[in-house]
């Protein structure tokens, strides 16, 4: 089995670089597979890469390790002249949010984690008083 169907849904398409493991922690290459991306102001089709890079975002963990998944990300230029963006990123819809840290299906868990524990839970954590 491909490792893109073990990680992503059907929708995006991602391609993985390369996996390294180091001690309990794997990191996951990804680059997008994406022939373009639209402009969010105007809706042209940019397809004139200007330039690349790089987020960090952990996922849910596998085989026992962390995982933390980085993603090669393009920025393009924008065909239309008389538009205010010049430069814009490429968008996912599914499984990397733009401005998060974890991916959406690990996020999910944390969220049903947290609302199974309750607030019960956290009145034993006793938070120390600092001397003035």
């Amino acid at each position: 089995m491909r490792t893109e169907k073990l990680i992503f849904s059907t929708s995006e398409k991602f391609k993985v670089v390369s996996i390294d493991r180091i001690a309990d922690l794997a990191n996951i290459y990804v680059k997008s597979l994406q022939k373009k991306c639209h402009c969010l102001n105007c809706l042209e089709p940019g397809y004139v890469v200007k330039s690349y890079y790089t987020r960090k975002i952990k996922d849910l963990p596998a085989f026992g390790n962390r995982v933390i998944i980085y993603l090669r990300v393009r920025k393009f230029y924008c065909r239309e002249s008389e538009c205010l963006i010049k430069v814009f990123t490429e968008k996912f819809t599914d499984h990397f949010v733009s401005f998060k840290r974890f991916t959406s299906r690990a996020e999910k868990l944390l969220l049903t984690k947290l609302i199974e524990i309750g607030a019960k839970p956290s009145e034993r954590f006793v938070i120390p008083k600092l001397k003035v």
